[in-house]
């Protein structure tokens, strides 16, 4: 209700989730056993998981691809009933509509297999060469603009006391995100007790952890991958076995990115295994890591809450010269001395013939009316 406030306000760039778009996208497939592979006689497993997710963005939706990749596992309808593999990689597009209104919006999407079951079926010759799969891959998509907010730092009056609360709000800015891809080489090896290898069947990778350290604006991200490889054996009493090896990784990423204290989130997926056999004791692994790195920092913004005026409101300026000489201290700011002694800003910019009022030097002298 005051007519004579002084108001220092400062502009931050926040960045803000301005929408999030939930779909998902039904993939129903047969798959057929290659003439060189036996049919099936019992479906011991199936694994599926996504390879290769990218995105790219238009004026009018967002396009994900990538792959849907299945490895099966079965005993064979043969003389020996030997143990077999199916491997097969399905690709998918899905579309996600955005406005077209949105020119500064940044996306992100997130992928995950919700639901998948795989059934063994008939042939045409009644044979049991085919494998039906039904999967749900659920798409998160989310959006992110970044404006300019104006807040209310700091007030007075030049004729009245008042009391500020102040409450410090922290703010993301989003800077960008890297994307990359590296590849991890390890030599693993089975314990003593378990059979030698003569084949393996399957190798899955998982990111168990990762921890991201920011140091001089470049990111190092360190953790570990579980590896599960599953393989036959020579030994008939156990045909099929597995083990699990965790295999540690250091990773930096040379990218200055020009903020104080960035904030880095990682997120890890596991894209692609390969393998040699060495022996039947040690496997060479091949582990193609997929990264995206989130990067953003976080303002602490002083900002004003509440005002609080007491009874006695009313200045004292009984005692005070019509004119003033201070000298400038160091850490002062034209704001800070305004402030102490009451002035309007903009006379006391105009009155003392300063171009720049954010530099004040130690030692320069300034006039004060009141």
């Amino acid at each position: 209700g005051l007519d004579d406030i002084q108001a220092q306000r400062n502009t931050f760039r926040i960045s803000s989730v301005c929408r999030t778009e939930n779909a998902n996208l039904s993939i129903s497939d047969v798959i057929e056993i290659p003439s060189g592979k036996s049919p099936v006689l019992d479906l011991l497993r199936t694994d599926a998981r996504l390879s290769d997710v990218n995105f790219s963005v238009d004026d009018e939706k967002v396009q994900v691809k990538g792959y849907l990749n299945i490895c099966a596992l079965y005993v064979a309808d043969d003389a020996n009933q030997s143990t077999q593999v199916l491997e097969n990689q399905i690709p998918f597009t899905q579309n996600l509509q955005i406005e077209d209104d949105e020119p500064e919006v940044t996306y992100d999407v997130k992928t995950n297999i919700a639901d998948f079951r795989a059934d063994v079926v008939e042939d045409a010759d009644g044979d049991k060469r085919m494998l039906a799969l039904d999967a749900n891959i659920d798409f998160v998509l989310s959006g992110y603009v970044t404006k300019e907010c104006e807040v209310l730092t700091d007030a007075y009056s030049l004729t009245k006391n008042f009391d500020l609360d102040y409450e410090v709000i922290d703010t993301p800015l989003k800077i960008g995100d890297v994307a990359t891809q590296f590849v991890l080489k390890e030599v693993v090896s089975k314990s003593e007790e378990d059979p030698n290898m003569s084949e393996v069947i399957n190798v899955n990778g998982t990111i168990g952890q990762a921890d991201v350290i920011v140091e001089d604006g470049v990111a190092t991200v360190e953790g570990f991958v579980f590896c599960n490889v599953l393989y036959l054996s020579d030994d008939p009493e156990s045909p099929i076995a597995s083990f699990t090896q965790q295999i540690p990784f250091t990773q930096t990423f040379d990218r200055n990115f020009d903020v104080d204290n960035p904030e880095v989130k990682a997120k890890l997926d596991v894209s692609h295994t390969s393998y040699s056999i060495l022996s039947g004791q040690e496997l060479e692994l091949r582990i193609a890591i997929s990264v995206r790195l989130d990067v953003a920092c976080i303002n602490h913004i002083n900002t004003i809450v509440e005002a609080r005026m007491p009874e006695e409101a009313d200045k004292d300026f009984t005692n005070r010269p019509s004119i003033l000489l201070y000298v400038v201290q160091p850490g002062d700011t034209l704001w800070k001395v305004a402030k102490r002694y009451s002035a309007p800003l903009n006379i006391l910019q105009n009155v003392n013939n300063l171009t720049n009022p954010d530099v004040l030097r130690p030692g320069q002298k300034l006039l004060i009316p009141t």
